[in-house]
């Protein structure tokens, strides 16, 4: 069985979701769960949504999802099912976003 070496990340918010502010950028903590599924794929599923810091924007409405593709990253593939990560999300003003895992607790 040949493996693909591309691994499929996804971030599943179980209806919370990160929305703009007035400046319409954003910088949050994202924590969550490594889940692991069929053909190498991993996702996160996010359990907290919170300002990265006391002076970050980062405004949560719980009744939407937030869903978005991460690069790929060797770490997570390794991780057991169940191991936390956080991630920090941020979009500037024009609107792009940028995600990057900061942390993980196996």
């Amino acid at each position: 069985m040949k493996l693909n070496h591309s691994m499929a990340v996804s971030i599943l918010c179980s209806a919370i979701a990160v929305t703009a502010q007035a400046e319409s950028s954003r910088d949050c903590r994202l924590e969550g769960t490594v889940l692991k599924g069929d053909n190498d794929e991993v996702r996160v599923k996010i359990h907290r949504v919170e300002k990265y810091s006391n002076d970050s924007a980062c405004r949560i409405r719980r009744d939407r999802k937030l869903k978005f593709k991460l690069p790929d990253d060797p770490r997570l593939r390794e991780l057991a099912p169940g191991s936390e990560v956080q991630y920090r999300y941020r979009t500037d003003e024009a609107g792009d976003s940028k995600t990057e895992l900061v942390k993980i607790s196996t």
